[in-house]
Protein backbone atom coordinates (compact mmCIF):
# COMPACT_ATOMS: atom_id res chain seq x y z
CA UNK A 1 0.00 0.00 0.00
CA UNK A 2 2.58 2.39 1.22
CA UNK A 3 4.54 1.66 -2.36
CA UNK A 4 1.61 2.08 -4.19
CA UNK A 5 1.05 5.65 -2.39
CA UNK A 6 4.39 7.15 -3.07
CA UNK A 7 4.43 5.72 -6.72
CA UNK A 8 1.42 8.08 -6.91
CA UNK A 9 3.09 10.92 -5.13
CA UNK A 10 0.88 10.47 -2.07
CA UNK A 11 2.69 11.23 1.19
CA UNK A 12 1.45 7.90 3.12
CA UNK A 13 2.26 9.49 6.98
CA UNK A 14 -0.06 12.56 5.49
CA UNK A 15 -2.62 10.59 4.21
CA UNK A 16 -3.46 8.69 7.52
CA UNK A 17 -3.16 12.18 9.51
CA UNK A 18 -5.86 13.26 7.07
CA UNK A 19 -8.49 10.24 7.74
CA UNK A 20 -7.74 10.45 11.37
CA UNK A 21 -8.67 13.93 10.93
CA UNK A 22 -11.33 13.45 9.19
CA UNK A 23 -13.10 10.94 11.55
CA UNK A 24 -12.28 13.20 14.68
CA UNK A 25 -14.80 15.88 13.03
CA UNK A 26 -17.23 13.28 12.43
CA UNK A 27 -17.15 11.97 15.66
CA UNK A 28 -17.42 16.14 16.74
CA UNK A 29 -20.36 16.61 14.52
CA UNK A 30 -22.20 13.75 16.23
CA UNK A 31 -21.71 14.51 19.45
CA UNK A 32 -22.39 18.28 18.94
CA UNK A 33 -25.81 17.24 17.20
CA UNK A 34 -26.49 15.22 20.10
CA UNK A 35 -25.99 17.32 22.33
CA UNK A 36 -27.93 20.22 20.72
CA UNK A 37 -30.93 17.72 20.84
CA UNK A 38 -30.49 16.37 24.35
CA UNK A 39 -29.97 20.22 25.79
CA UNK A 40 -34.26 20.35 26.75
CA UNK A 41 -33.70 16.67 28.68
CA UNK A 42 -30.53 17.16 30.40
CA UNK A 43 -29.91 19.86 33.56
CA UNK A 44 -27.89 22.65 32.96
CA UNK A 45 -24.76 21.17 34.51
CA UNK A 46 -24.99 18.09 32.74
CA UNK A 47 -25.04 19.69 29.69
CA UNK A 48 -22.29 22.10 30.00
CA UNK A 49 -20.47 19.66 31.82
CA UNK A 50 -20.64 17.79 28.40
CA UNK A 51 -19.88 20.76 26.33
CA UNK A 52 -16.94 21.15 28.20
CA UNK A 53 -15.89 17.32 27.59
CA UNK A 54 -16.02 17.92 23.75
CA UNK A 55 -14.62 20.86 23.89
CA UNK A 56 -11.23 19.40 25.70
CA UNK A 57 -10.96 16.43 23.18
CA UNK A 58 -11.57 18.71 20.39
CA UNK A 59 -8.95 21.31 21.64
CA UNK A 60 -11.57 23.91 22.56
CA UNK A 61 -12.56 24.25 19.24
CA UNK A 62 -16.28 23.31 19.91
CA UNK A 63 -18.85 26.03 18.65
CA UNK A 64 -22.32 24.66 20.98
Amino acid sequence: MTRRLTAANVDPSGKRQAEKSAQADTFAAVAKEWLETKKASLTESTWLRDVQRLENRDGGESSL
